[in-house]
């Protein structure tokens, strides 16, 4: 093909026709400007496509992480709601001064000696390399905004799980409590959701306490009411921040989803 144009070019100078071989010329430069021009539309297409392939890749793996990070949150909640209605229970009983029996009590008892957190499953999908892949601007915006959030309710977790260790925990042991809530516990289908295998429970048998408790002096007692109280506020604020997240979450998911080719 190069030879032919030359041919062309050589035959048009001989015949001294200046013009026609620099209009041929322009002529040829310009295809070979087109030609650079489509090998390089082709080449950009290419990598778009590579990179859309990529994309969805991510949105794919984003979309289950979504999913099982919102699921995790859900079980944490209701375990914080059964906590609140237990707590809840028990503070109703002191307000009533109503006489309630040991195993009542360690029942209600076993929901608090559980401090839910929030761990979501972070495996790098939301660095900066995958987000730049993502072509919807206000996804994009949002998945890197989006980890900041969970310090707030990781702050307001920790609170229970500091009220838990030095206050909950000392207080079951110091009143003689803390045998017949464990057992409680276990035997409490409410306590166990977050469980994967509840078969392993009947392996825990710690029996009741042979020692006496005095059940309407611990109603009665001032810290434990105090306990109670600030059992149920503490995990009432978290779950009206974890629901504020998992509607951020599932705003996102929504995002996510519709970015996913249906094939």
């Amino acid at each position: 093909m190069v030879s032919i144009f030359r041919k062309i070019r050589r035959a048009l100078l001989e015949q001294n026709k200046v013009t026609r071989y620099l209009a041929y010329a322009v002529g040829e430069i310009a295809l070979v400007m087109i030609g650079i021009l489509l090998a390089l539309q082709v080449n950009n297409w290419n990598e778009n496509r590579k990179d859309r392939i990529k994309e969805q890749k991510v949105l794919l793996e984003l979309k289950t992480l979504f999913e099982e990070n919102i699921a995790q949150l859900e079980d944490k909640i209701l375990i914080r709601k059964n906590i609140i209605q237990k707590a809840g229970e028990v503070i109703s009983y002191i307000d009533n001064n109503e006489e309630v029996q040991l195993d009542t009590l360690t029942q209600k008892l076993s929901a608090i000696i559980l401090a839910p957190t929030y761990d979501p499953i972070d495996n790098g999908l939301m660095d900066s390399e995958n987000l730049q892949l993502l072509s919807n601007d206000s996804l994009r915006r949002m998945l890197s905004k989006f980890p900041s959030g969970i310090a707030d309710l990781k702050q307001q977790e920790d609170e229970f799980v500091k009220l838990y260790f030095n206050s909950i925990t000392p207080f079951l042991i110091q009143n003689g409590l803390a045998r017949d809530v464990h057992q409680s516990f276990y035997g409490d289908a409410a306590n166990l959701t977050y469980m994967l295998d509840n078969s392993v429970v009947n392996q825990i048998n710690l029996g009741k306490s042979k020692k006496k408790t005095n059940v309407m002096g611990i109603l009665n007692d001032v810290e434990f009411e105090s306990i109670l109280a600030t059992t149920l506020s503490v995990n009432v604020g978290v779950n009206w921040e974890s629901e504020s997240y998992r509607k951020q979450m599932l705003e996102i998911l929504n995002f996510i989803t519709s970015e996913i080719d249906p094939d």
